[in-house]
């Protein structure tokens, strides 16, 4: 079966997020559309990342299992501000969380300088937090 990771994370993204990440995120978190096809296939975005390659990018966006205290968001505000909000839950048996923070470190907006974006766990085990350095615009893990 597996051991299920409860994943945190809470960004202001920069204004300039590129267009096919953009829209990724809104088709997924705000649209709630993940299938392309008549078939009902999970549609593996045009994204050049190691992350998209996982077999568990999708669970980590947006998986809750169901909880209602899990929820994920992807926000636009009236000013152009982009919110990425993730609380999820699922198997992380491929390092998603490590390549999704490798991915999205180059769009955490720049005034959140050194920030903590949220949190890991496994099970019942210690949590892990996310801080972010903008002087190397690097995610740091530490344990609590």
């Amino acid at each position: 079966m597996g051991r299920y990771t409860e994943f945190r994370f809470e960004s202001e993204l920069e204004n300039d997020l590129p267009k096919i990440e953009r829209e990724t995120l809104y088709r997924i978190l705000v649209e709630r559309r993940w299938a392309t096809d008549e078939n009902d296939a999970w549609v593996k975005p045009a994204i050049d990342h190691k992350f998209f390659d996982c077999p568990r990018w999708l669970q980590l966006l947006c998986y809750t299992d169901f909880n209602p205290d899990l929820r994920c968001s992807f926000e636009i505000s009236d000013s152009g501000k982009i919110r990425l909000d993730i609380h999820s839950r699922f198997l992380n048996r491929d390092d998603e969380i490590r390549l999704f923070l490798d991915w999205i470190r180059r769009y955490v907006c720049s005034s959140l300088s050194n920030s903590n974006l949220g949190w890991y766990q496994i099970d019942e085990d210690e949590k892990i937090y996310v801080d972010f350095e903008i002087l190397n615009r690097t995610i740091i893990l530490r344990e609590s």
